[in-house]
């Protein structure tokens, strides 16, 4: 049965398009307010930092992977753990609630996670520092950015390059 759907399917794709692209057209009201509370509930949040969590872990076409699961990174949260850091941060109190990993090298697990402003976590990046090295591994200088570095005369693109190990 499923079989005969599938081909019943790809032998009227165009059809079953023009259907799905009318019903959003007619519908997008209904459509839009239906996204709306579903991402606004905590259902909708938690889904959509799992998503996020495990696209930076595991795609390596996602833009963070090579801060994320390029530096071997895992996620081993289920839907489950998310819920209870959910509930146990209070984390439908906060205004932008983000998932923090208290150790940046762990991985993404429930003793090594939390919800906080997403500004707070956001913030702590900023802690960051850029270091010049000899090719020994002997630190010749530090920075506290980017955007110091810029002021030596270094160019942040150069910088960035580096960081990814494009250079």
């Amino acid at each position: 049965r499923i079989i005969k759907k599938r081909e019943e399917y790809r032998n009227n794709r165009d059809k079953y398009l023009k259907r799905f692209i009318d019903y959003s057209k007619n519908n997008k009201d209904k459509i839009d307010k239906y996204k709306l509370e579903y991402y606004s509930s905590k259902h909708g949040k938690i889904m959509q930092a799992l998503s996020n969590i495990n696209k930076r872990c595991n795609s390596i076409n996602d833009k963070r992977y090579n801060r994320y699961g390029g530096r071997g990174i895992v996620n081993f949260l289920t839907y489950e753990d998310m819920s209870l850091l959910w509930d146990r941060d209070n984390a439908g109190s906060l205004k932008k609630p983000s998932i923090d990993r208290i150790n940046v090298n762990g991985n993404y697990e429930l003793s090594n996670c939390q919800f906080i402003e997403m500004k707070e976590n956001s913030q702590k990046d900023s802690s960051i520092k850029v270091k010049q090295l000899t090719i020994d591994g002997q630190l010749v200088k530090e920075w506290n950015s980017i955007a110091e570095t810029e002021t030596q005369g270094f160019q942040r693109s150069n910088i960035i390059k580096c960081c990814k190990g494009l250079r």
